[in-house]
């Protein structure tokens, strides 16, 4: 069977939202990547912290929900593994505990999550925003189309989960994120950085300090999106993901 054949098989990614999102926030993506014959898998990690053991916001906690999330993806037989914002965390220890994933999307990682001290913010970026943001009031999401917010609105309705949101990890301290940047550097598989252009939370710099951390990691930036970028730009987000996904598919089939 060729590459070219295999990557247009039906497969299924499993998705870790940021904070205060939830399956509801990817339905814009889930939609061009529908085309593509890919399911989204969203995991609810408020939820899944909920049934925890250990304390929040220690080391122990980070294994015990990357663990039960390595069990999650490899029930879905998922191939990639997307991680928004605190997600992103998540993603990198989950990743390196399934040889399955093919490779890893993290969308705007937030750097003080891997260095405590990194958190270089563009405040122009903020500005751009709230220029935008005059002209849409009331919208959390002022970059995003009204078909695409009306979208999130309808599938927020008709999902029984939607009301339990991804929380957001604990303020920061140096023992768990230094978990995290080891593990961003000791992953081996191929890893793409989606940066919003003009995010208030995610800096050029931010960006670069983290994909220096491994050689598998690439980097793209999207165009007139800020934070979430598969809300704000869901096409083209979606696009770099796929094209990435295929980038990298042969040198998956080389490790297996």
């Amino acid at each position: 069977m060729s590459s070219q054949q295999s990557i247009s098989a039906p497969r299924t990614w499993l998705v870790l939202p940021g904070w205060r999102q939830s399956a509801a926030h990817w339905q814009p993506a889930a939609r061009w990547l529908s085309r593509d014959r890919i399911s989204l898998v969203s995991e609810n990690l408020g939820a899944m912290a909920e049934t925890c053991m250990s304390e929040r916001g220690s080391v122990d906690r980070l294994a015990e929900m990357s663990q039960k999330l390595s069990e999650r993806a490899i029930e879905e037989g998922a191939s990639v593994i997307v991680g928004h914002s605190a997600g992103a965390p998540l993603a990198v220890l989950t990743a390196a505990q399934v040889p399955e994933i093919r490779c890893v999307v993290l969308v705007e990682p937030v750097g003080a999550h891997f260095l405590p001290n990194l958190n270089h913010v563009q405040r122009k970026s903020y500005d751009r925003l709230a220029e935008v943001t005059a002209t849409t009031k009331g919208s959390e999401y002022p970059l995003a189309k009204g078909d695409t917010l009306r979208s999130i609105e309808l599938r927020s309705l008709i999902d029984a989960n939607h009301s339990a949101e991804t929380v957001g990890l604990p303020s920061v301290n140096a023992e768990r994120a230094t978990v995290i940047a080891n593990g961003l550097t000791a992953l081996t598989t191929p890893t793409l950085m989606i940066r919003g252009q003009v995010s208030g939370i995610v800096s050029i710099e931010d960006i670069e300090t983290l994909a220096a951390f491994n050689g598998n990691v690439k980097t793209i930036e999207i165009p007139l999106a800020g934070h979430s970028p598969h809300i704000d730009r869901p096409r083209q987000t979606t696009d770099a993901m796929l094209q990435f996904e295929a980038a990298t598919y042969q040198n998956y089939c080389e490790r297996i």
